[in-house]
């Protein structure tokens, strides 16, 4: 019992009489944490720099295959309306033949 007591007392002491360096300090973890922060700040910038890239070129070939879309419809557009056009000379000029009767 006392060669347990003694040991227990000289483990305290010892741990009281540490020497103060082997204890990390404040600032060494301040440092490495704004070490840290300052990565971590590259890093989401960086990402931020691609994902922008990405999603910018996404939506340009967005942009580009809307513009075609618009362009094909135009010109579908067109050839109706020109068929319609068509459809309604065809239209007139019967019209007329059939207003004029033959002189017999």
């Amino acid at each position: 019992m006392r060669k347990s007591i003694i040991l227990f007392l000289i483990a305290v002491c010892a741990a009281g009489h540490a020497r103060p360096d082997s204890i990390p300090q404040r600032h060494d973890s301040i440092s490495l944490q704004q070490a840290l922060d300052s990565s971590l700040d590259l890093l989401d910038r960086t990402r931020q720099k691609e994902w922008e890239e990405k999603n910018l070129s996404g939506l340009e070939m967005l942009m580009q295959q809307q513009q075609e879309r618009e362009a094909r419809q135009k010109k579908q557009a067109l050839i109706r309306i020109g068929v319609g056009l068509l459809f309604l000379g065809v239209l007139v000029f019967g019209w007329v033949r059939r207003k004029k009767k033959p002189v017999s």
